[in-house]
């Protein structure tokens, strides 16, 4: 086994605006078992490899001791690695101080330190030709010299924003943050957002085995408050909840006054034979979820999804249940940043993948974002809990995230463009109509 002590002085590979060697980031020399260090993140050992705190830079150290031997298998799927250049980096003032690898006094252990750095440059190569380039603790920066390319974006998005006044929009395109407007760190309320944010949710249960989409609602022991579930709509599947054709039209928690009006009464269609956009089913599958892993839709947000992408605003702590008398289910109401939700339109748009990792299955991001019905909206289709937008316009696979007021995400592959957008409409802002949004949207998309 070779120590890291022989050869930390030696070279520290680095990529644009992100340092291996940087946020403790030990794990990638440590395996998968890491623990944060010097850098403030956290302490401790793992796998007996202490951490040497006594490194020059701050923000920076290595472990000291043997590598493991899994460490060059693992370094392929780290997220912070990108597919961009690097080059080696002989030590400047504010790196490490000495430039050559000091000579050992064994020439054997010389020689097993130089083939280390080989092998080691070899796996950094290969990882970074593999990953993709989405962020990583922060947005890209956008080069200077494309400044021109971007320049209608930002303009089209600084005119709409003084005529709008959305609380934040944020632009991404190409998995780089290239216009915004307003405070883009600000967590608001995001509606129905919500449910494409589950129905991510349920393609990692489904991928665990953990919930069955073919189960009706009578085999999961479903039911609710009088008027109680008749015997037909207890045969309403989970897949029929998640197409929002369950045929299920009792009253529900957090519905608009618009819903309570359109709601069709009941038993007027079997399930699965008819469309309709009903908060019943939605919250309904916020339960079946959390009975099915034992775990909110909070806290698996945050662990499965927000913390695996980076969201820099998320916590389990960002969201809320509200319910009434009308119904047991509750809905689950996130609140959330312009940026977080960028981050997540753009997972969508890289099928579920992030920076080489699989974060929601690739095959349920094409089901999910899949149209199954004609809705009531000009020019969009449903999926399950994503609206799927128009094809002609948008080109193929584009979808959108919807909630009342102006709570938006869009991502449109083909273009490799994600817009996101959030309201408060708590100060007493009027919302904006989604139909402006997509004006927008389509104003920025390239030619």
């Amino acid at each position: 086994m070779i120590k890291l002590d022989d050869v930390r002085n030696a070279l520290v590979f680095r990529f644009r605006h992100i340092a291996v060697l940087h946020r403790a980031d030990c794990r990638i020399l440590c395996g998968p078992q890491w623990v944060k260090g010097a850098c403030g993140r956290s302490a401790g050992r793992t796998a007996g490899v202490p951490l040497a705190p006594e490194m020059p830079h701050p923000g920076q150290h290595l472990c000291s001791g043997p590598i493991p031997d899994e460490a060059l298998r693992s370094v392929g799927s780290k997220p912070q690695f990108r597919r961009q250049s690097f080059r080696v980096w002989r030590t400047s003032n504010n790196l490490l101080r000495r430039p050559s690898l000091r000579p050992s006094p064994d020439s054997q252990n010389e020689a097993i330190v130089m083939r280390f750095l080989a092998m080691f440059t070899v796996a950094m190569l290969l990882c970074v030709a593999a990953a993709s380039a989405e962020p990583g603790v922060d947005w890209d920066i956008l080069d200077p010299r494309e400044a021109a390319r971007v320049a209608p974006i930002q303009d089209a998005v600084q005119n709409y924003a003084r005529k709008y006044r959305p609380t934040a929009i944020v632009v991404v395109q190409d998995d780089r943050l290239v216009a915004k407007s307003g405070d883009i760190a600000r967590k608001v309320n995001v509606r129905s957002v919500r449910k494409s944010l589950l129905s991510a949710l349920f393609g990692v249960a489904i991928e665990r085995g953990q919930i069955d989409i073919e189960k009706t609602l009578e085999q999961l022991g479903v039911d609710d408050n009088a008027p109680s579930l008749t015997p037909d709509e207890k045969q309403a599947t989970v897949r029929q909840l998640l197409m929002a054709r369950s045929g299920i039209y009792h009253p529900a928690a957090y519905e608009t006054r618009e819903q309570k009006v359109a709601r069709p009464p009941r038993g007027a269609h079997p399930p699965g034979t008819f469309w309709y956009y009903n908060n019943w089913d939605f919250n309904a599958l916020g339960a079946i979820y959390t009975k099915a892993t034992g775990s909110n839709v909070f806290e698996s947000f945050a662990k499965l999804i927000a913390g695996p992408i980076g969201m820099q605003d998320f916590t389990p702590y960002s969201g809320m249940f509200i319910g009434d008398s009308s119904s047991l289910y509750r809905a689950y109401v996130f609140s959330m940043s312009a940026r977080d939700l960028a981050r997540f339109g753009l997972l969508f748009l890289n099928k579920g993948r992030w920076n080489g990792t699989t974060v929601i299955p690739t095959r349920w991001v094409a089901e999910s974002t899949k149209a199954y019905s004609e809705t009531d909206r000009k020019s969009r289709e449903y999926g399950y809990l994503w609206w799927v937008l128009d094809e002609g316009v948008y080109g193929r696979d584009a979808i959108l995230a919807s909630g009342y007021g102006g709570q938006l995400i869009a991502v449109v592959p083909e273009k490799r463009l994600v817009v996101a957008q959030v309201v408060e409409l708590d100060q007493g802002r009027t919302g904006i109509h989604t139909t402006d949004f997509l004006d927008l949207v389509r104003e920025v998309m390239p030619h």
